[in-house]
């Protein structure tokens, strides 16, 4: 990739990047706005995401950006116990913090492993079409903080890391599924981050206002494979799951908005998907069957002009609906 496409690449995966039971998850970060959570999320994430990009060929990587990476991937386990290891300043306030080689950069740091990353406040949220302020995304955030690893672990080029970063959030975009409530709004979305291992969870956020809600572990706990199934044929009702398994893997897909009641910025949502679980070999009757959804509701209360997540209201259930629920109430 020549030195004159690069930015060019850079500046589009910016955009497409942003278009956006037990209850409750974890939050992600503590004070800050969205693009500041969705940094901190993919930072405490560099090492997940970058052995996915190492353990498949569609990623793309050249023989030195494979050991490269892998460097970076190794690195993390010292990273992660660095005291602020992500620090959040502004160019407009410091002129000439973030001025290197006489260009005003995302990010900078040193060159030894627990380097602090200083991240340019100024840049991390854009204008839409619509004029509305949009959030860095966790696949540019990811980019970024590959660049700024990879001076920590080697004396790469700017051009080369910004490659690497590059190659690694594109791989990582394709596995990602973001379903903003409003096509052209981040009030509300969630993100699903699928790996490409068959045998494997997916990664659940909600996104509320400047709130991020990790639903990963609350989603690996409530999925199941049931040892036996009484149908009931008619919906809403769900069948009489009897007893119940850990699945193997569990992909999470067509994920959508199901309903809503909301006036403004409060109400009450639904996402809804289909599961498509990997039981154990011994349950061969729900073996890669994919009639399983799964729901996630929850309500919000409008604050400070944004939309604010009510987490008591979270509710995560899975249920059984197959071909044969043709009737409706």
């Amino acid at each position: 990739m020549s030195r004159h496409l690069l930015p060019l690449v850079l500046a589009c995966l910016q955009v497409f990047a942003t278009l956006p039971a037990k209850a409750g998850g974890d939050y992600v970060g503590n004070g800050g706005g969205l693009a500041e959570k969705n940094i901190l999320f993919a930072w405490n994430n560099v090492a997940k995401y970058a052995r996915l990009c190492l353990e498949v060929s569609s990623c793309r990587l050249s023989q030195a950006e494979r050991e490269l990476l892998a460097d970076i991937e190794a690195a993390m386990k010292k990273e992660l116990k660095s005291d602020d290891p992500i620090q959040f300043a502004s160019e407009k306030k410091q002129p000439g913090f973030f001025r290197i080689d006489g260009e005003i950069k995302v990010a900078k740091t040193g060159s030894k492993i627990g380097s602090v990353i200083y991240v340019n406040k100024d840049m991390i949220y854009t204008k839409n079409a619509f004029d509305q302020i949009e959030p860095m995304s966790i696949a540019s955030a990811l980019a970024m903080l590959i660049h700024e690893v990879g001076h920590h672990v080697s004396k790469a080029s700017h051009e080369a890391l910004d490659l690497l970063g590059v190659k690694v959030s594109m791989f990582l975009q394709n596995q990602i599924q973001t379903t903003p409530f409003l096509p052209w709004s981040d009030q509300i979305s969630a993100t699903i981050v699928q790996s490409t291992v068959m045998k494997s969870f997916p990664q659940i956020l909600l996104h509320v206002g400047d709130e991020v809600l990790d639903m990963s572990k609350a989603f690996h706990d409530t999925v199941f494979c049931p040892e036996a199934t009484i149908p009931i044929l008619i919906l809403p009702f769900p069948d009489i799951q009897v007893g119940g398994r850990r699945p193997e893997g569990t992909l999470y897909h067509n994920v959508h908005w199901e309903r809503s009641e909301r006036e403004g910025l409060e109400g009450n949502f639904t996402i809804l998907g289909n599961l498509t679980h990997i039981c154990p070999a011994d349950m061969q009757q729900f073996a890669g069957v994919n009639s399983f959804v799964y729901r996630i509701s929850f309500s919000t209360v409008e604050q400070d002009g944004k939309p604010k997540l009510r987490q008591e209201t979270v509710r995560m259930e899975q249920a059984y609906e197959p071909w044969y629920k043709v009737i409706k109430f």
